[in-house]
C-alpha cells in the first residue's frame, strides 16, 4: 500500500483524540485541524509562510462543526488568495472579528446582516484594504446573490432590527415574489435568507439561541406544498406560425442586428444570448463553424454553419470590423425580450401566441424533428450530450450529420417562405 498522503474527511476530524492533530493536502495544504486538550473544541487553522519575512504562521480562522469541513476549505482558498495579492491573512481574521464585534455592540439591523454576508462571505476582500478582490471579475453569481438581497428583502424588511424578523415576515416577503410570477427567484431568495441567518448565528452576531426564522419559513411553505417551480415551457413555431414569423421579421420595426440575430438562431439552433456574445473569432467561414467558447453547459461546442447561415455572416461583416458580430452590448436576452414587449404594447408585434426569443431555439428542435432528423443528431445540433469525455466526443462525433440535418432545416426554411410550399414534400 502507498504511504501517499490522503485528504482530510469528516470522519477523521470527528474521531480525533484530544490535543491531537490534522492536515489536509493537495491545494487545500495549509489546512490544519486541531483539538485543544483543555476545552475539547475542534478548531481550523491555517499556516503558511509570510511574504518577505518567510516566517512560519498559524491562524485561527474557525471551529467543527459551526464550521464544516468544505465551507472551511473556502475559506482556505479565500485566505490564501489574499496571501497572493500581498495581504495579511491575519489581518484579515483580526478585521473579521472586529467586524462582528462591532456588530454585536450596536443593535444591528436585517441590512446590517445582510452586508455582512455580503461583503465577508459572498465577496471576498483583500488582507488590509477594504477593496474586493478582482472586483471587475466578480462573478456572475455573486453579482446576482448581492442585487437578489438588495430588492425585496432591504427594500422590505432592511430597517427592522434583526433580531425581530418573523416567520411570518419571511412568508409574506417570499410570497410576494411568487405572486409576480418569480417561482424560481423566490426559491433562490429564500435559500439565501437562510444562509444569512446561519452565517450570523454561526459568528455569533446573532446569539445561538435564535430560531432562523428563514428556515422556519421554508420548512411552513414546504409543508403548505408551495410550488417554487414554473411549468415547464414548451411553446415552440407552428408551421404555420413559422411562414407568418418569416414574412413579418423583414418588415417588423426591429433594429437590424435584433432581426439576424433572430435569424441566425433559427438557422443554428443556438442560444440568442450566444449570438449576442459572439466574436468574430469565434467564426471560421472557411469550415463553416461556429464555436461557442462557453456554453451554458460549461462546455464549448462547435455549431455547423448551413448556407444560408454563412451567406448572412458574410453580408453582416461587410459593414462591421469590430470584436463582435453585434457590437451594440444592450443586445442580450433580456434587451430582446424588453423589445418584443415593447412592439406589443404599440400594436405592432407578430399576430400569434405569445412568444419569446427563445422559442425560435425550441422551434429548431421540434422542426428537425418534423424533419424526421435522428432524436440524437438533433440534440447534438442544440449541444445538448451526456456530461464528460463521452458527452464531449458525442458532438464532435455528429459534426458531420448536424451540418447535413441543419442545411435541410435551413432548406426547409427557405422553402416556407414561399406560401404554397408544404412540410410534406420533402418528408
Amino acid at each position: 500500500m502507498s504511504g501517499k498522503k490522503q485528504p482530510l474527511v469528516d470522519l477523521k476530524i470527528k474521531n480525533m483524540k484530544n490535543g491531537s492533530r490534522l492536515t489536509d493536502t493537495n491545494e487545500n495544504r495549509g489546512l490544519i485541524v486541531k483539538k485543544s486538550p483543555k476545552t475539547k473544541k475542534t478548531s481550523f487553522f491555517y499556516r503558511y509562510e509570510e511574504l518577505g519575512t518567510k516566517k512560519s504562521r498559524e491562524i485561527k480562522f474557525g471551529d467543527y462543526p459551526d464550521m464544516s469541513l468544505s465551507k472551511a476549505r473556502v475559506e482556505l482558498q479565500k485566505l490564501k488568495q489574499i496571501r497572493r495579492n500581498g495581504g495579511s491573512p491575519a489581518d484579515e481574521i483580526k478585521q473579521q472579528k472586529n467586524v462582528v464585534k462591532k456588530c454585536q455592540s450596536k443593535s444591528e439591523t436585517f441590512k446590517d446582516l445582510i452586508d455582512l454576508y455580503l461583503i465577508k462571505y459572498i465577496e471576498v476582500r483583500k488582507g488590509k484594504s477594504d477593496n474586493i478582490i478582482n472586483d471587475s471579475k466578480i462573478s456572475k453569481y455573486q453579482k446576482e446573490v448581492r442585487r437578489t438581497l438588495y430588492s425585496d428583502p432591504i427594500k422590505k424588511l432592511g430597517k427592522y432590527k434583526a433580531t425581530d424578523i418573523t416567520k411570518k415576515q419571511i412568508i409574506s416577503l417570499i410570497m410576494d415574489v411568487i405572486n409576480r410570477n418569480a417561482k424560481t427567484q423566490a426559491k433562490f431568495m429564500l435559500n439565501l435568507l437562510v444562509s444569512v441567518f446561519d452565517y450570523a448565528i454561526g459568528l455569533d452576531v446573532l446569539d445561538e439561541s435564535i430560531t432562523n426564522p428563514a428556515l422556519l419559513a421554508k420548512r411552513t411553505l414546504l409543508k403548505s406544498k408551495i410550488k417554487f417551480t414554473n411549468p415547464s415551457k414548451i411553446r415552440h413555431f407552428s408551421i404555420l406560425e413559422l411562414k407568418k414569423f418569416l414574412q413579418w421579421l423583414p418588415e417588423c420595426p426591429l433594429p437590424k442586428d435584433i432581426k439576424n440575430i433572430f435569424l441566425l438562431t433559427l438557422y443554428t439552433g443556438c442560444r440568442t444570448g450566444e449570438w449576442c456574445n459572439a466574436k468574430w473569432e469565434h467564426i471560421d467561414l472557411s469550415n463553416k463553424t461556429f464555436l461557442i467558447p462557453i456554453a451554458k453547459n460549461n462546455t464549448s461546442h462547435a455549431v455547423q454553419l448551413s448556407k444560408q447561415a454563412c451567406e448572412l455572416l458574410q453580408e453582416i461583416k461587410k459593414d462591421n470590423t469590430l470584436e463582435y458580430i453585434f457590437p451594440k452590448r444592450g443586445n442580450n436576452q433580456n434587451s430582446l425580450s424588453k423589445k418584443l414587449s415593447y412592439l406589443k404594447q404599440k400594436n405592432r408585434m407578430l399576430d400569434i401566441e405569445d412568444w419569446t426569443p427563445h422559442d425560435l431555439r425550441r422551434t429548431v428542435r421540434t422542426g428537425l424533428a418534423q424533419l424526421n432528423c435522428p432524436t440524437e443528431v438533433a440534440e447534438a445540433v442544440l449541444g445538448h450530450s451526456p456530461k464528460g469525455i463521452v458527452g464531449t466526443y458525442n458532438l464532435y462525433s455528429y459534426a458531420d450529420q448536424c451540418r447535413e440535418w441543419l442545411q435541410r432545416w435551413c432548406d426547409h426554411i427557405d422553402n416556407l417562405r414561399v406560401t404554397s410550399y408544404d412540410i410534406s414534400d420533402i418528408i
